[in-house]
């Protein structure tokens, strides 16, 4: 079950930012929350209109590795959902996919990505992408020559993703994905290639711990995924 209190909805009334809205008030309904809805009025902006929509993208960012609570960014160009707010309130998702890192990861990512299959009767994969040149950097304590054997590390890593998020006795099952290659391109080819209708991700806070999915896969993926995108923080001691 979704457990959402307060949603923000933060917004500039523009015709993209349409399905947010459309999103905000689902949630809101389903999660029996309050919504409260801010537009903030940005001198910067006004005084350099040429320069709205760049403005726009960073503070989306900016947001998404600031706030301490869950971001749901929905892409301006997305339209291809049928939101019903009305009763029965329904979000158009059919397939979840929660990248992560099975090293360092924020719990609630696993956590809101079954809530939201839950919720929303979809499927849910878990990828963890594999990138052969950082095999060093994955402290697995699986030793030191498991470090130069890639089809051991696949092994491990698909171990791990079943430790890390089960099958649960109710809800959907869980699809796993231990895959090689880059983490910004595979989450985005995985993306395309299942249809994606949520991409969730963890997220740390520009400047602070940085090791695994750094800012710049997230921003990558965000500037580029066709779907919206909750990007979960770590918890603030990590």
């Amino acid at each position: 079950m979704l457990e959402f209190n307060r949603i923000l909805l933060a917004t500039d009334f523009s015709a993209a930012a349409t399905a947010a809205l459309q999103y905000a008030a689902v949630l809101a309904r389903l999660s029996h929350a309050t919504l409260q809805v801010l537009h903030v009025i940005d001198t910067r902006v006004a005084a350099f209109s040429h320069w709205t929509g760049r403005a726009a993208g960073k503070v989306a960012l900016q947001v998404a590795h600031g706030s301490l609570a869950p971001v749901l960014l929905v892409p301006a160009a997305y339209r291809d959902a049928e939101i019903t707010a009305t009763p029965p309130p329904s979000l158009p998702i059919q397939c979840i996919l929660l990248a992560m890192h099975v090293v360092q990861y924020a719990p609630q990512a696993v956590t809101l990505s079954r809530a939201f299959a839950l919720a929303c009767n979809a499927t849910l994969s878990v990828l963890q992408v594999l990138e052969p040149d950082k095999l060093r950097s994955y402290p697995l304590d699986a030793g030191a020559g498991l470090s130069h054997n890639l089809p051991g590390m696949q092994a491990l890593m698909q171990q791990r993703l079943e430790d890390i998020v089960p099958d649960a006795p109710t809800g959907p099952a869980v699809e796993r994905l231990v895959v090689i290659g880059t983490s910004s391109e595979v989450i985005l080819q995985q993306t395309n290639e299942r249809h994606v209708d949520l991409v969730i991700m963890s997220v740390h806070a520009y400047g602070g711990l940085q090791k695994f999915f750094t800012p710049s896969t997230v921003d990558a993926v965000l500037e580029q995924t066709p779907c919206p995108l909750l990007a979960v923080p770590f918890p603030p001691a990590w």
